[in-house]
């Protein structure tokens, strides 16, 4: 808690440890209340005293020692209610299930082209199973017995189909190049006769203002 200091001219206040009873004193402003008495601002002491090692845990005031206290016991408490923490074991799937599991790889991977056949995937071969049966446990079978996870059938058609159309529209930016490149070419032309024309156009000018008035008029 925070006791002020009384006295004419005297800005401290005196913190005391809600836990050992431990006395600081800190320098603070003073503030005056709606009734007009003075108080110390305690904002500014708890600021100056957590500074010092001070905290201030649930509006309780607590010195030093008394913090590191709080936070062993804090850490013991925590560490026994996570020794006492009962870890479920890992599920494993049953004879029936890796019987299951080996029989829907045999009809679903081609082991040799070390992937899966049409759309399948250790995903769909345990959804097929059904029961419970997890992803994991198809991939480590797959793995032991068949074959890396290279993907499926369709995924290369996939890839098939994606590079074709990427070497399609390589195809198309080359015709698009050359058509702007002829197009440049033409605008370049273009400029050029406009600048020859607007040559002519100057020294008819002149020519006009060396005969006079009378040609200008023309």
């Amino acid at each position: 808690m925070i006791q002020p200091i009384r006295g004419k001219g005297v800005n401290r206040a005196t913190a005391i440890c809600d836990g050992c009873s431990r006395e600081e004193t800190v320098t603070c402003d003073y503030a005056r209340d709606a009734a007009g008495g003075w108080h110390p601002n305690e904002g500014q002491i708890t600021k100056k005293l957590v500074g010092r090692g001070w905290a201030v845990v649930k509006r309780a005031m607590h010195c030093p020692a008394c913090e590191a206290k709080r936070k062993m016991e804090t850490r013991q408490e925590t560490a026994m209610k996570t020794s006492n923490v009962t870890v479920a074991p890992i599920r494993e799937p049953s004879r029936e299930e890796k019987r299951q599991i080996m029989g829907l790889l045999e009809v679903s991977y081609d082991a040799t082209a070390g992937r899966y056949k049409g759309t399948d995937t250790d995903q769909t071969v345990a959804a097929a199973i059904g029961g419970g049966v997890m992803s994991g446990w198809v991939a480590e079978i797959r793995e032991e017995f068949f074959g890396p996870d290279g993907g499926n059938g369709e995924m290369d058609a996939l890839l098939t189909e994606m590079r074709a159309w990427v070497k399609e529209r390589e195809r198309e930016k080359q015709n698009a190049m050359v058509h702007l490149e002829a197009a440049q070419a033409t605008l370049r032309e273009c400029d050029a006769k406009v600048a020859e024309v607007s040559g002519f156009a100057k020294r008819l000018d002149a020519i006009r203002a060396a005969v006079g008035p009378k040609a200008a008029r023309a």
